[in-house]
């Protein structure tokens, strides 16, 4: 356990880095949060109880390094790592936040991620387009050339973040979908859903 904590501390210090030298490790970031799912229960239990309390603070500011790399960015280029990216806050938060919630270390990165004043979350869902939106067509008009362009990339982004979120809803209902149209009359069907498809 202590070898392999070691080796997520170190990827995600290497991870943090190298988004600093402004390159976008999409697979790297894929690589540790595929780990920390996997081995999440059995992390917080060797922190809850057998680890020691230095190295514990050590993962815990290896995994705010990472985030506040992530945070600072201003411009992404590629989709996937922004997905990659929300994967990373999304593990975070939903895996490590609730048994490790009385640690004000881990209390801090959280608040950190959710901080949307940040250059990430400015580059994507920037604050004055926000307003712009709200207001209509009018608005939009105003808007120089560029603007609209750099608008319709963030847009494009967003789109992408959403699909991949929701990719397994959409391949769920395309197999029931395709499923459903190879049904004939005289065939015999369970009458339980485990699933609520409308």
């Amino acid at each position: 356990m202590v070898k392999l904590v070691q080796n997520i501390i170190f990827r995600c210090q290497t991870i943090a880095q190298t988004i600093k030298g402004n390159t976008e490790p999409s697979n790297e970031i894929v690589e540790v949060v595929d780990a920390l799912r996997k081995h999440a229960k059995l992390i917080i239990f060797h922190m809850q109880n057998t680890m020691t309390p230095e190295l514990s603070a050590e993962l815990i500011k290896a995994f705010r390094d990472m985030a506040g790399a992530m945070l600072d960015e201003q411009l992404i280029m590629d989709s996937s790592y922004l997905v990659a990216i929300f994967n990373y806050f999304h593990t975070l938060i939903v895996d490590f936040f609730g048994p490790l919630i009385e640690r004000f270390d881990v209390c801090q990165l959280i608040d950190l991620i959710f901080n949307d004043r940040s250059n990430v979350y400015q580059a994507v869902f920037p604050q004055q387009q926000r307003s712009v939106r709200r207001q209509g067509n009018q608005a939009q008009k105003s808007l120089s050339q560029t603007q609209l362009q750099e608008e319709k990339k963030r847009e494009d982004l967003r789109e992408n973040l959403n699909f991949e979120h929701d990719k397994k809803l959409y391949a769920r209902i395309e197999r029931e979908a395709e499923w459903r149209r190879g049904l004939k009359e005289g065939d015999y069907l369970d009458a339980l859903s485990i699933y609520k498809t409308p």
